[in-house]
């Protein structure tokens, strides 16, 4: 079935061998699924980190690093108060700091830090700011 189906199309069919009880069937799965989807498998594949065992995990990270230097700009990713939440986190500040300074509640800043991550396959605040820097020194 899923040799007929190829790019984003494919990712459902895809995403299903990442249960396989097989550790080789989910990294090969990893990889096709960001080969087939690029982007938009990045919110799938940033489950994978997960996985209980390391070489799964490893082959998600890899896969999600891959797919990120593929980005040439990600503020086309992401909405305008999504890019301002990145450019703030970037800076170091906490969600409490970021909600302050662009007036809105907290728990939406922390809804906008994990849309960001799954956007962008990141996992933590420090490579994000690192991703953030990265981009915008060229």
């Amino acid at each position: 079935k899923i040799f007929r189906i190829i790019g984003p199309a494919a990712l459902p069919v895809l995403i299903q061998l990442f249960e396989s009880e097989d550790p080789q069937v989910r990294k090969q799965a990893i990889a096709a699924a960001g080969a087939a989807g690029e982007r938009e498998a990045i919110p799938c594949i940033r489950r994978c980190l997960k996985d209980d065992v390391t070489e799964v995990a490893d082959a998600a990270d890899i896969e999600l690093s891959r797919i990120r230097s593929t980005i040439k700009a990600p503020e086309d990713m992401l909405s305008r108060r999504e890019r301002q939440v990145f450019g703030l986190l970037a800076e170091g500040l906490s969600n409490s700091e970021i909600a302050k300074q662009l007036y809105i509640h907290e728990l939406t800043v922390k809804s906008h830090v994990g849309k960001i991550f799954d956007k962008l396959g990141l996992t933590k605040r420090i490579q994000a700011a690192a991703y953030f820097n990265q981009y915008k020194n060229g």
